[in-house]
């Protein structure tokens, strides 16, 4: 797929959609050996990339970290990491009107918005 273009003489054909290596897509995507978000390598480790799992919203995990929009949370367990949105947010967050991320630490729940930590809860 492509166009025709007139430069003089010649005609050639170029490609209205850029090569592989140079295509930036919106979210979470992979390749063969590499994760990224937004066009950037989230530089994984080979046992981190085997465990990526994409969770909507602009989150994801791997075995080692939680991400939002490509950026790691820090202190989020990806072990019980998960995204509530307007529909399944517990009553007391639904003031946030937006989708939150909720871990269970040490017997306390974390709640992140917009990969932020904004409460702690027993």
């Amino acid at each position: 797929m492509g166009n025709n273009q007139s430069f003089g003489s010649k005609t050639s054909k170029t490609s209205i959609h850029q090569s592989e290596e140079t295509k930036v897509r919106d979210g979470y995507y992979r390749n063969n050996k590499k994760i990224y978000y937004k066009g950037i390598n989230l530089n994984l480790l080979k046992e981190s990339r085997r465990s990526f799992k994409k969770l909507k919203y602009g989150y994801a995990k791997t075995n080692q970290s939680v991400y939002y929009k490509g950026n790691i949370i820090p202190g989020a367990d990806p072990k019980t990491f998960i995204t509530l949105n307007r529909k399944n947010v517990p009553e007391e967050f639904k003031h946030f009107n937006s989708v939150v991320g909720m871990d269970f630490q040490e017997g306390k729940r974390n709640i992140y918005q917009f990969g932020n930590l904004v409460y702690t809860l027993n």
